[in-house]
């Protein structure tokens, strides 16, 4: 059985029948990638909305630290979080621990944002997917997470890389990708 399969067993996916479609108990929307895709390319050259699509994606899932806490399981933190992520259809994401007091890096493979980018853009693209992590994972950790892209595959990268850290940790050890992307 897989992630999927295990989630609408248990009901932590459903399907409603007034229309909503809700994943751990928060509303979700499935839209075509064109769609987002379209969206980005068009905010991606003004530095301002960059971060507001950030800020946004982190205070959504914020919003959703009870939900989240109530199923989140500390043993399998990172796995969790991953397969979480992975059911939005944001592409794959695998988790690498950490170094230097960093949480660790997400390595973000076949994200619909890079497919739909890849050669039209010179920086990194994946804002929301940024905002969802640090959301979800400041949620389950109870301290203020933030997200930076340090390569993108929209951007001529091999793969989308991010770095999860604490706030200040993100600020002072990525300060320039900081000012640019938070």
């Amino acid at each position: 059985m897989n992630f999927f399969e295990m989630l609408l067993l248990s009901r932590k996916m459903e399907f409603k029948d007034n229309g909503d479609v809700t994943l751990y108990g928060q509303s979700i929307v499935v839209l075509p990638d064109a769609l987002m895709v379209e969206y980005i390319l068009n905010i991606n050259n003004d530095p301002d909305w960059k971060k507001v699509m950030y800020q946004t994606a982190k205070e959504a899932m914020l919003e959703y630290k009870p939900n989240f806490i109530k199923v989140y399981n500390p043993s399998s933190g990172p796995v969790w979080v991953c397969n979480t992520v992975n059911l939005l259809g944001q592409g794959k994401i695998q988790y690498a621990a950490g170094a230097n007091g960093l949480i660790g890096t997400i390595l973000l493979e076949n994200s619909p944002t890079a497919r739909g980018l890849k050669g039209n853009v010179n920086e990194p693209t994946d804002h929301i997917m940024r905002g969802i992590i640090a959301g979800i994972v400041s949620s389950v950790l109870d301290m203020d997470i933030d997200v930076v892209e340090v390569e993108c595959a929209a951007a001529g990268g091999a793969i989308c890389e991010l770095i999860v850290g604490s706030s200040n940790d993100i600020k002072n050890k990525f300060a320039d990708i900081y000012a640019k992307q938070i």
